[in-house]
This record gives C-alpha cells, structure tokens and sequence, in this order.
C-alpha cells in the first residue's frame, strides 16, 4: 500500500460520479463492459483472489493556463478496498466540509505481472506507459485526448494474466475548462465550459496543514454540470488565510470490465480543471 499527498491523490480517484455497473455488451467472445452514469449505483466487491485492474486516462487543464496535458495511469493489483477521500454528497448542488487526518490515502500498488498496459485511441494511436513504481503512468499532449469516444486498454502479459485486450472499455467525457473564479464575501463564484446540464460534476477543495502529520481541511461538492456554481463562504470557516488551497473539478466516466476468465477491471475517463491558491477573504486567521 501507498501513501499519497494531497496532490498526487486529486489526480486519483477509484470512486467516481459515474462509477458501477450498467448497459453491458457481450458478444460471445468472452469480454464485457459497462458503462454508467447513474450516481446511485456502487461498485461491486471483487472476489477474494481476483486481479483488479484500474486504468484512468485524464485530461487536465489549469485555470487561466492554455496548454494541458493528458496522463494515462494504470495499477493491476490484488483487490483491497480502501477508502481514498471525503466521499461525494449524494444530492446534486450540494457540499460538505472535512477534516481529514493526513496520511489516510493509499492505493494499492502494481504488485501483478501483466506485461505492460496501453491505450489504442479510436483514430488507432497507441498511448504506452512506463513502469514507476508503484504505478504504469505516462504524460501526453493534450491533443491525445478525444472526447466522448472509446478506447480500448490493451496489456502486452505476464505471469499474473495474459496477452489481452478490451475494446471500448475506457469512455472519455467532454474536456473541462474553468472559465471565472471569483471570490467574494459571500463565497465562491465558479464557471466553467463543458457544461450541459445533463448530470453532475465534482468539486475538490483540499487546504493542507502547515505541521506535518496534522491534518487537511476539505470541501466536497456535488454540482450540476450546468456551467456555474456558487458556494457559500461557511464552507470555508475552517480554512486558514493566507495558505494555499488547490482546487479541482472533475467530470468522469467509468466502467467495469472483464475477462472470459471473470478477471475484473475498472476504466476512467476524468476530465480535470484546477487551481492553486489562496483566499483573501474567507477563511479563519486563527
């Protein structure tokens, strides 16, 4: 098991919006995959023994930033069940704050021989990845990101599964862009592009604590991806002025897939707009 800081662990995230099992597709050949939105439905345990595969592509952009950058990470592992964040509120427009201790997030890492784990792209682009440790992980041009299509994972095999593929597993949403960050008195003003209104996206709002092995303070949202949002300033009384704070919105898809051999994987496509900084006006100076 792995510990994260705060940073490394925004960009990951086993348990997503759109996370569980859906509409499947099974044409005799011995693979599945589903795919759902429904942010009611729960992934189901694996199995004692099984492989667990996790492999989320994600398209980042910062706030007031042109250029983005897109990362494929994939870990193959034996399932452990671990808890990686505040969860999200289950109402739409809705938040919550947390205090968490730090050093409470951990994923398992790439302890299975697979070979090595890759992306083929709908154009036919193949998106490698590199082994460091505890995860395969590679950075790409931005241009390597298609919204709303399909990819299909592929792993060269080794000791612990072989050679294999999976058409359609990984299904991208649309890229996400924050256009306005406004604070005021009364709170946060946030906008972005992308929106349509159609379903939910997630807010991240982490301040970690100055003293090491303390703790961090959250603000967890659920929000109407409609394009705008305003969160109330009493949210934040918990964070301190004049310290940073990162902020991250995300937009997800997943899905649940598996061998003919019932060895089940799970695919992300996260869309991700950040920010770092600090707030002027609230927050507590205590």
């Amino acid at each position: 098991m792995t510990q994260l800081s705060t940073s490394m662990f925004l960009l990951i995230t086993l348990s997503l919006l759109g996370f569980g099992c859906g509409q499947v597709d099974d044409d005799g050949d011995g693979f599945s995959v589903g795919v759902d939105d429904d942010d009611d439905s729960t992934p189901p345990e694996p199995e004692e023994g099984a492989v667990l595969a996790y492999v989320e592509f994600t398209r980042h952009a910062t706030f007031e930033v042109t250029a983005a950058s897109a990362t494929l990470l994939s870990s193959w592992f034996s399932p452990t069940l671990v808890e990686l964040r505040p969860p999200t509120p289950s109402d739409s427009d809705s938040c919550e704050s947390r205090t968490i201790e730090d050093g409470s997030y951990a994923l398992p890492s790439s302890d299975l021989d697979v070979g090595t784990p890759s992306l083929m792209s709908p154009s036919g682009a193949s998106l490698g990845s590199e082994f460091v440790s505890p995860f395969w992980v590679n950075e790409f041009d931005s241009e390597d990101w298609e919204s709303h299509q399909e990819y299909e994972v592929v792993v060269t095999g080794g000791s612990d599964l072989s050679a294999s593929s999976f058409p359609g597993a990984l299904v991208t949403p649309a890229a996400l862009t924050i256009t306005l960050l406004e604070e005021t008195e009364e709170g946060l003003n946030l906008e972005w592009f992308g929106g349509n209104n159609n379903g939910d996206i997630e807010l991240r709002l982490v301040q970690e604590s100055a003293t090491a092995g303390s703790s961090s303070e959250w603000v967890v949202c659920r929000l109407t991806d409609d394009g705008v949002a305003a969160l109330s300033a009493e949210y934040f009384s918990n964070f301190a002025l004049g310290e940073d704070v990162s902020l991250e919105l995300l937009r997800s898809t997943s899905a649940n897939f598996e061998t003919e051999a019932g060895v089940p994987g799970i695919a992300a496509g996260i869309a991700t707009a950040s920010w770092s900084g600090w707030f002027d006006v609230f927050g507590s100076d205590n």
